[in-house]
């Protein structure tokens, strides 16, 4: 959601498409008068109307992917990952080979996650940031290999 000026000595109008996720799409008229800088909740094609893009990213939209990759484990490896602030998040951790222990916080008290025939390897949960700022996965076996994701729950 960028912030946009008319650097121009003329007014500036452009008719805008906008849709709330609930309603039909409706026009508006953007009017920027000479010299003004507006923030909006949308983009407008600013190069072709004459606006000079002030901030690309205002207002700041948070990540919404705290953590996501593959990684390797080997017996007794640890690897911490410290989650951003937010109020509830998702974790999937998927085992493609191996092993490993999923720690939420500071607990000493995980759930192991193992890759086999009989036992589901892919493993979520919702953790509250309160309780749970940081994750601290371990290897339990040799070779093994992770992917551990997580994300702001939106629910």
């Amino acid at each position: 959601m960028p912030t946009f000026r008319n650097d121009t000595a003329r007014w500036i109008d452009h008719w805008a498409v906008i849709q709330a996720p609930t309603e039909e799409p409706r026009k508006i008229l953007v009017r920027f008068a000479p010299g003004e800088e507006r923030a909006l909740a949308y983009w407008v094609p600013y190069v072709k109307l004459g606006l000079t893009l002030v901030d690309p990213d205002w207002p700041k939209v948070p990540n919404t992917i705290l953590i996501s990759g593959t990684f390797s484990f080997e017996p007794g490896i640890e690897r911490q990952f410290q989650i951003e602030p937010c109020d509830t998040y998702v974790v999937n951790v998927i085992v493609q080979s191996g092993r490993v222990m999923l720690f939420p916080g500071n607990t000493n008290t995980g759930v192991e996650i193992v890759q086999s025939a009989d036992v589901p390897f892919h493993y979520r949960a919702v953790f509250d940031w309160e309780y749970a700022p940081n994750l601290r996965v371990t290897g339990l076996e040799a070779g093994t290999r992770a992917t551990v994701h997580a994300e702001v729950d939106r629910a």
